[in-house]
């Protein structure tokens, strides 16, 4: 078992790194897929049900500021930070929400993490 900091991640609107708690999470090395530099984030939020990330979920993810289409991804937004979906249509680049009740995100974004796991509440 490897001790990972858990931080919450809202999957809707972002929120400030403020709003982070140092609790510790035990996750398996297995589930960081080999990844050392993975951390354990619980999410928060309804924007990404329909890619099956649920509220209370843990996503394990791992440094990375560079996604392909399709990855999910933690990016700093409007002064927080968010979990999405990164989608490149006609060129440009987005976060998509898996809920229709959220708008995707066209600017002002930055990529800081990929998710490599999920761990179901």
């Amino acid at each position: 078992m490897s001790k990972i900091l858990g931080i919450t991640i809202p999957a809707g609107y972002g929120s400030s790194a403020d709003d982070c708690s140092d609790q510790t999470i035990e996750i398996p090395v297995s589930e960081t897929k080999g990844i050392r530099n993975a951390f354990a984030i619980q999410v928060s939020g309804e924007s990404m049900i329909g890619a099956g990330i649920e509220d209370g979920d843990v996503a394990i993810i791992s440094s990375q500021q560079v996604a392909n289409d399709g990855d999910i991804v933690a990016a700093l937004y409007d002064d927080g930070v968010t979990l999405k979906r990164y989608r490149v249509v006609d060129g440009i680049p987005m976060l998509m929400p898996a809920n229709p009740k959220f708008r995707p995100i066209i600017e002002n974004f930055e990529i800081q993490r990929k998710l490599i796991n999920l761990k179901k509440k």
